[in-house]
This record gives C-alpha cells, sequence and structure tokens, in this order.
C-alpha cells in the first residue's frame, strides 16, 4: 500500500494508502481495531475497546520496568498522572514514593 501512496516519502501507512491526516489516521486505526475486536470475539465485551491495545501494551510496560514514564511513553502522553490513571497506578500511595501519611493539600 506504500507503494500506491502519492508521496512515499510521507507516506504513513494506516488501514489505507489514502493521504490523511493524523485525525483520520488514527479514526481509521480505532474503526480497524474495532472490526477485528468483533471478528475475534471480544466485540460484545464493553471493557475492550480500541484503545484497549495501547493500554494492554502500557501496563506491561509498567509491570516490566515499573517506571509510569515508560507508560506513559507507550500511550503516547505526556501527561505521568494520565498514564498512571491508565494502567491503575496510584503513586499517591505508593510507599516507595510517599511516607504512606496523608497528601498535604
Amino acid at each position: 500500500m506504500t507503494a500506491r501512496h502519492p508521496d512515499t516519502a510521507a507516506a504513513r501507512l494506516a488501514v489505507s494508502c489514502q493521504p490523511a491526516s493524523d485525525a483520520a489516521l488514527q479514526a481509521r486505526s480505532c474503526v480497524a481495531l474495532g472490526d477485528l475486536l468483533r471478528r475475534i470475539g471480544l466485540g460484545s465485551d464493553p471493557l475492550v475497546k480500541p484503545a484497549s491495545v495501547t493500554a494492554k501494551a502500557a501496563v506491561e510496560a509498567f509491570e516490566v520496568t515499573g517506571r509510569i514514564e515508560e507508560a506513559a511513553r507507550r500511550l503516547g502522553l505526556r501527561s505521568l498522572d494520565r498514564a498512571a490513571a491508565v494502567v491503575g497506578y496510584d503513586w499517591r500511595t505508593d510507599p516507595a514514593y510517599t511516607d504512606g501519611g496523608a497528601l498535604d493539600a
């Protein structure tokens, strides 16, 4: 498909060889992943979404490295708090990062 793209130097493959904006490529990817999830029998599970694929990769990265920065990188996020929310990590109660006491307001 890349060979059929009008500008192979700028081609980014995402379920189509047609040039598109980042938003359109993301939408195409989500549609393709949603279709794949339905075809493999996970489409009826309301907890499984296209974003589950990147979330799973982020959780695995966090579990292996213990670094929320790696999970954020896998998710394409700058916010460590947002990455922590996705992987289910509450750094505020982690004894390695706090004294276990109440947070100062």
